[in-house]
């Protein structure tokens, strides 16, 4: 495929791949649309990357992300307002910066799974950073920070029926100006390293017999 012959939409080129493993390079840009990844395919999305190293993160926007129905999907050096799973899927999410044009920038629902690494900055208002629920997990990996000062979530992180686990999560940047912590409705929450405090968030809330790994 050459520039002359680049499908126009992400979502025109993933309907012209085959079941498997597949890579999808994006163009310097903004991409006004929701991506639905599903049925089984495994996709790798990314903007221009310098070998395994990815220079800006903003060079290319992406509305949405949505993997479902047993598919796996890559989404690294970009720009997006969220990622979000259900039904047996998995999302890996690598250096990627959340514009706050999304409620929540990752949503697992329905036995999925998002891992996150490298570098994830909120770079604008969202209700709720990463939500899991109906036994799923989130794994937050890597750095996050808050680019931004003065931001107000309803919380930071919240776990219904799911697990949220930050043992190698590193959080920086600013603080927020409101929000709790945590929330956990019949959640799990592993603590990073640097322990509870260390989440962003004015406070921590858990309730209904909920399980924190480890409590402090």
């Amino acid at each position: 495929m050459t520039p002359q012959t680049a499908c126009q939409t992400v979502q025109a080129a993933i309907g012209k791949m085959p079941l498997g493993h597949h890579g999808l390079a994006l163009a310097t840009g903004v991409y006004e649309e929701s991506v639905e990844v599903f049925h089984g395919r495994q996709i790798s999305i990314f903007g221009p990357m310098e070998g395994n190293f990815c220079p800006s993160a903003s060079a290319v926007t992406v509305s949405r992300f949505w993997v479902q129905d047993n598919a796996t999907l890559w989404v690294n050096c970009l720009t997006t307002g969220s990622v979000g799973c259900r039904q047996w899927a998995i999302a890996d999410v690598i250096n990627v910066v959340f514009d706050g044009t999304a409620p929540t920038a990752l949503v697992a629902n329905e036995t999925c799974r998002i891992n996150t690494s490298g570098s994830l900055t909120l770079n604008g208002p969202v209700s709720a950073f990463a939500v899991a629920q109906n036994y799923s997990t989130i794994y937050l990996a890597g750095n996050i920070a808050v680019s931004q000062p003065n931001l107000s979530l309803a919380y930071f992180l919240r776990a219904i029926d799911a697990t949220i686990d930050l043992s190698s999560a590193v959080f920086s940047g600013h603080a927020l100006a409101a929000g709790l912590r945590y929330t956990l409705d019949h959640g799990v929450i592993v603590f990073p390293r640097a322990g509870s405090q260390s989440i962003p968030g004015d406070g921590s809330e858990s309730i209904n017999f909920s399980v924190c790994r480890p409590c402090n």
